[in-house]
């Protein structure tokens, strides 16, 4: 028999390994989650964001390391979104992203730091 997929507390299945450079942090999250969710989920100070998740804050920036050929293009939203903070090309916005495979990303400044236990681990 195969081994029976790990499942996150609502029975979804945890798809995608998401890994959050510095901090070395990787936690399992279903596919669909939103990768803001996934920092929360980690405990990771990225996480705190101002806005809510609309991107008018632009906290949760984060640059993809590994992964990204297959995260969907940016949004109108999200352009918009950083056209008004200034946000560099080859960021993105952890908020717009919803994930649906593996994916490392780090911040710009490298300040993904725990704040809190994660409620996930990989």
């Amino acid at each position: 028999m195969g081994e029976r997929p790990r499942l996150a507390y609502d029975g979804r299945a945890l798809d995608c390994l998401i890994r959050f450079l510095p901090s070395q942090c990787s936690i399992r999250v279903p596919t669909g989650t939103n990768l803001l969710e996934a920092a929360r989920l980690a405990g990771l100070l990225l996480a705190d964001d101002g806005c809510g998740g609309w991107g008018t804050c632009s906290r949760c920036v984060v640059r993809i390391v590994e992964g990204g050929e297959g995260v969907a293009a940016e949004s109108e939203g999200e352009k918009e979104a950083k056209r008004s903070n200034g946000i560099e090309q080859d960021l993105r916005f952890a908020c717009f992203i919803s994930l649906d495979q593996d994916l490392t990303v780090t911040t710009p400044c490298g300040e993904a730091d725990r704040s809190a236990a994660p409620l996930f681990e990989a």
